[in-house]
C-alpha cells in the first residue's frame, strides 16, 4: 500500500500552527481555515459490536466538527446525538456517512450506531477552524458511484464559489486483497489515511484538503484498487 500524497500532517496531532485547546478556550484569537489548520483525531475502529465511538481531536468552541464513518455490509449508522448528516449512503458491501456539528463550550466523544458491525467498521473526526457561521459548506457535496471496485474509483469535479475555500476529498474504503494506492492531484495537503489493518484489511477513509485562494473547479482522488469496496467525495467549506 502506497500514497503519494503530503504527508506533513499526522493523525491524533494538531497543526503547526498551534494555538489550540480541547474542548474550547484558547488564545491568540481564531485561526483561519487552512489545511494545515484542521485537526485529526484518531481512527475508532471495531471488529463486531454495534457502536463506534471516536475520540474528539484538538478543538476550539466554534470549530466545525466533521466525523467520517465507514462500515462493512449493511450497518444502517445513525448520527450521533447532536450531529446532522451531510450525506448517507448505503450500498451493497459498505455503508459510508459523515456527520457534523458546531463544537460547543463542552463536547463529548460521539457514538455512532449501527446495527451490527460483523466485519468491522471506523470513524475519525476532523476539527476545521476558520468555517463560516452561517454557511458552512460552500456549495452541494459531491459523491462519486459507491461500487465494489476491480480497476479503481473516483469523482467528478466541485466548483467552489467562494474564494478561499478548502476542499476536502474524502475516500472511504476496505481492501479484501493487498493492492491499494491513492494518488493525490496537486495542492493536496494529506490529513488521515489510507487506511488502519482491521482483521487483516483496510478499513478507514483517506482525506486530504486543499485550499483555493481563488474560486475554481477541482477534482478529486483516484485509486487504483484490486477486489476493493470504494466510496469518493468532494466537500467545499466556506471560509469565514
Amino acid at each position: 500500500m502506497t500514497s503519494r500524497l503530503d504527508r506533513r500532517s499526522r493523525p491524533g496531532r494538531p497543526s503547526r500552527s498551534g494555538r489550540r485547546s480541547t474542548g474550547g478556550g484558547g488564545g491568540g484569537g481564531p485561526l483561519p481555515l487552512d489545511p494545515e489548520n484542521i485537526a485529526v483525531g484518531d481512527l475508532a475502529f471495531i471488529t463486531t459490536g454495534t457502536a463506534i465511538t471516536p475520540s474528539l481531536p484538538s478543538h476550539n468552541e466554534g470549530d466545525l466538527l466533521l466525523l467520517f464513518h465507514h462500515g462493512y455490509s449493511t450497518q444502517n449508522p445513525v448520527a450521533p446525538a447532536g450531529w446532522s448528516t451531510l450525506w448517507s449512503t448505503t450500498y451493497p458491501g459498505a455503508d459510508d456517512a459523515v456527520y457534523w456539528k458546531r463544537a460547543g463550550a463542552e463536547e463529548s466523544n460521539p457514538t455512532v450506531t449501527v446495527v451490527s458491525a460483523t466485519q468491522g467498521g471506523s470513524s475519525r473526526i476532523l476539527a476545521v477552524p476558520g468555517v463560516h457561521e452561517s454557511t458552512p459548506f460552500d456549495v452541494t457535496p459531491v459523491q462519486g458511484t459507491a461500487a465494489y471496485q476491480t480497476a479503481g474509483a473516483g469523482v467528478g469535479n466541485i466548483t467552489p464559489v467562494t474564494n478561499g475555500a478548502v476542499v476536502l476529498c474524502g475516500i472511504w474504503n476496505h481492501v479484501d486483497a493487498g493492492n491499494f494506492s491513492i494518488t493525490g492531484p496537486n495542492g493536496y495537503f494529506h490529513l488521515c489515511g489510507p487506511g488502519d489493518a482491521i482483521g487483516g484489511q483496510k478499513r478507514e477513509v483517506t482525506i486530504g484538503a486543499r485550499l483555493l485562494e481563488t474560486a475554481a473547479a477541482v477534482n478529486g482522488f483516484t485509486t487504483n484498487a484490486s477486489n476493493s469496496w470504494c466510496k469518493t467525495s468532494l466537500i467545499a467549506l466556506r471560509p469565514a
